[in-house]
């Protein structure tokens, strides 16, 4: 259904509709005399909750990106390509509208990125996330945590969250405290009981509004199963060359199966507990995970160094 208003003397148009059940639909604006004023594409978000696990986003088109929810304080949370590990965009902490991945210092914010939940069997669940966010000592940090379904979370508004305590309810996904002081990528991961029901996974950036450092957080990467499939231990590195890492580790359980990550451009499926990445850059920081393989898309939390 939609509707129309326009001044008396065509001076302007103002227009609203609303269309559904389609996934992307092409909007044209036409004057009526075949000029054509301006054509947008408009993509659908499904804003129903996740039911099936695992569950992953990297943040990428068509990998659910656009499904997140945010309540946005004037340092807001987007989804863009200005901060990202792996792929070419990532969820972050934005001044101006995705172009950066940067904040205003001299403007307070509590903003919250959230993704709903349907736990239909009750259970351990892994969740892992890529992270990264400098800001200030206990002032301008990230927190990660799970929320029941029916909380309210209202942007500018601290609603219990501080840089180490939570509401009661809330389950902590990032240690228990902030996470800030690293402008470079982080693996966080946690182990978590949920009930049957509906909840959030939520991210939540807060500044204070005086000093601090850039960047903001940004988070990439995020991964929830249940908790089927252990992951490997004791990796350990055997070689690192000027461009080459050679590392092995131990199985978490039978498994035959691990994929390897080793930074943001090699991901490779192995059948071994030792591997080799050659052609690497020298003088280059790069996060090793292995994750086991259990079979039917079961996969674990990764081994990191």
């Amino acid at each position: 259904a939609g509707n129309a208003t326009m001044t008396p003397d065509g001076a302007s148009v103002e227009m609203t509709y609303t269309a559904t059940g389609f996934d992307t639909l092409t909007v044209t604006l036409d004057n009526g005399y075949g000029v054509v004023g301006a054509t947008m594409v408009v993509t659908a978000r499904d804003l129903s909750p996740v039911a099936e696990f695992p569950y992953s986003s990297g943040f990428e088109a068509g990998q659910d990106a656009m499904n997140w929810v945010f309540e946005n304080g004037s340092n807001a949370w987007t989804v863009g390509a200005a901060a990202h590990n792996n792929g070419s965009a990532g969820l972050y902490i934005s001044n101006d509208n995705g172009a950066t991945n940067a904040y205003d210092e001299s403007a307070t914010s509590w903003s919250y990125a959230f993704r709903a939940l349907n736990i239909s069997e009750p259970g351990d669940y892994a969740v892992s996330f890529d992270w990264m966010a400098n800001g200030e000592s206990s002032y301008d940090y990230l927190r990660a945590f799970i929320a029941p379904g029916t909380t309210t979370l209202t942007a500018d508004v601290a609603g219990g969250i501080s840089y180490s305590a939570l509401p009661s309810e809330f389950i902590a996904i990032d240690g228990g405290a902030k996470l800030n002081l690293s402008s470079i990528w982080q693996t966080q991961q946690a182990v978590v009981n949920l009930a049957q029901g509906s909840w959030l996974l939520v991210f939540a950036w807060h500044n204070d509004g005086s000093i601090g450092s850039q960047p903001p957080a940004a988070i990439d990467n995020v991964h929830l199963m249940m908790l089927n499939c252990t992951a490997p231990t004791a990796l350990t590195f055997d070689v690192v060359g000027t461009d080459t890492l050679a590392f092995h580790w131990t199985p978490g359980e039978d498994e035959t199966e691990w994929l390897v990550e080793v930074g943001d451009s090699m991901s490779v499926t192995v059948g071994d507990t030792f591997f080799v990445a050659e052609g690497l850059l020298s003088n280059t920081l790069y996060n090793v995970k292995v994750r086991a393989l259990c079979g039917g898309g079961d996969t674990s939390l990764a081994a990191v160094a």
